[in-house]
């Protein structure tokens, strides 16, 4: 019995770790042969979908914030420092991820919300009339962090370190956003669609961190962000105005 249940799990180690165009190969035989794929294939390739679904759905994660800023032309109640800090996150989750070949489906949507988080930064510097000085000593900062990375030869042991803070960091990013929420009890242009999406990625998130065996940072990362969101959501529907578009 012992032996069976070590086969299986290595079983599904294995298909956890096989290309995607293996899994489906994979399946491809059971189904020309009439036969039941078994239950690891079919949890594998179900990881696997959940996980490109995710990352196609960053594509657009952001765009109703990015849509509602731009519509109301301001960016009243959203916190600078709460972007700024999902920026550097972003950052560093992608970078890790990258260098240590895990699949594109497993980490693409850090690239994608990246971007949309740096264009919805430039929009927040512009909308909320911020003063040069400030602008310019995050991106200083920034641009030096990830140059020194770049000129070390991305270490994996640095990276691996700072990948362990990632979620101590989007906890904190999110905490100025909570207690602005809070105390202006609105959630002034906060998008309710973003928002949502975002709860519901990291949720979708768990379940294939947990299949894929990550690490377990990466999992609290994802749970803590679950919480935090749904702290945000909450905060929507209980501050936000009944008249207001929900865009």
């Amino acid at each position: 019995m012992a032996s069976s249940s070590s086969s299986t799990g290595t079983s599904t180690s294995m298909l956890n770790a096989s290309p995607l165009i293996v899994l489906l190969s994979l399946l491809w035989e059971h189904i020309i042969s009439l036969s039941l794929p078994p239950p690891p294939l079919l949890l594998a390739l179900s990881v696997r979908f959940l996980g490109y679904g995710v990352v196609f759905g960053s594509l657009v994660v952001k765009v109703p914030q990015l849509i509602r800023v731009y519509r109301a032309k301001s960016a009243k109640g959203l916190a600078l420092t709460t972007f700024e800090l999902e920026t550097v996150g972003y950052t560093v989750a992608a970078l890790h991820s990258f260098h240590l070949n895990m699949p594109f489906s497993a980490y693409g949507e850090c690239l994608f919300l990246l971007v949309q988080d740096a264009i919805l930064l430039v929009m927040l510097y512009t909308y909320q009339k911020t003063p040069t000085t400030r602008i310019l000593a995050p991106c200083a900062l920034y641009a030096a962090f990830v140059g020194a990375l770049a000129l070390a030869g991305w270490p994996m042991h640095v990276l691996a370190t700072m990948h362990a803070s990632t979620s101590a960091l989007f906890v904190a990013a999110r905490v100025p956003q909570i207690v602005t929420n809070a105390k202006q009890k609105s959630t002034g242009e906060l998008s309710l669609i973003s928002v949502a999406l975002n709860w519901l990625g990291n949720l979708a998130r768990i379940f294939t961190t947990m299949q894929s065996q990550a690490a377990a940072s990466v999992l609290v990362g994802h749970v803590l962000g679950t919480m935090c969101n749904g702290v945000l959501l909450a905060q929507i529907l209980l501050f936000k105005p009944k008249k207001k578009k929900a865009l």
